[in-house]
């Protein structure tokens, strides 16, 4: 017969957010997680946190915001090592342009969180 395997403790609320947040029932997420990495990717992490649903923020104006506008392209690196994707909203950064850059799920799921 079918054996039933049990919930991941962690993963299931984790997919199961996320499939809310996808669907438009949830606006956030109530997840305990620690993110790792060096400090000042860890700035950008938690400024990305900061940035509300609906909108954007640029490179340049995430640098500024941590105090030196000169560093876009080290809050760009930042932004692309985010290991949380979705839950940590990297998706939220544009280019000073407009241009939506780059994101690991690809241009179109970019679009498509930003909608």
């Amino acid at each position: 017969g079918i054996v039933a395997k049990p919930l991941d403790p962690v993963l299931t609320p984790a997919a199961d957010q996320i499939k809310d947040y996808l669907d438009g029932k949830r606006q956030d997420f109530s997840l305990r997680y620690e993110l790792k990495g060096d400090k000042f990717a860890l700035r950008v992490w938690k400024y990305l946190e900061t940035i509300p649903r609906g909108s954007v923020r640029t490179y340049g104006q995430i640098a500024a915001a941590l105090g030196n506008r000169f560093l876009a392209r080290a809050v760009g690196s930042a932004v692309s090592k985010n290991p949380l994707s979705v839950i940590v909203p990297c998706h939220r950064v544009i280019g000073a342009d407009g241009n939506l850059g780059g994101y690991a799920g690809g241009i179109e799921q970019k679009r498509y969180l930003l909608d």
